[in-house]
């Protein structure tokens, strides 16, 4: 469970973008709210591995031999929905042109 109210009180005495470790199997209720917070960076890596995880079972499952590009190949897929399921979730879809425009003015 989250604690926004602490969640807020700490974004607004560092002033810096903040960080959720573990973001894997959180409500997306409470990475919306965590977001609109300060929230800037969610790592999901669990749920990364989770999905190549289940595309190198699957390849065992079918025989396949293992061998390291074809299950990467494999895992592909599954692991490019995780990562559009979480750019969905963060209200980040689209906004990649707007992000690098402001990116390249402070460089």
């Amino acid at each position: 469970m989250f604690d926004f109210e602490r969640l807020e009180t700490i974004r607004k005495a560092i002033g810096i973008p903040l960080v959720l470790h573990g973001g894997s199997g959180t409500q997306p209720e409470y990475i919306r709210r965590a977001i609109s917070l300060g929230m800037a960076k969610i790592n999901v890596a669990s749920e990364l591995c989770r999905a190549h995880h289940e595309a190198y079972i699957e390849n065992m499952k079918d025989g396949k031999a293992g061998w390291v590009p074809a299950m990467l190949a494999d895992a592909h897929p599954r692991m490019a929905q995780v990562v559009e399921k979480w750019i969905r979730l963060a209200g980040a879809a689209g906004k990649a042109a707007q992000i690098a425009g402001t990116l390249h003015k402070n460089v």
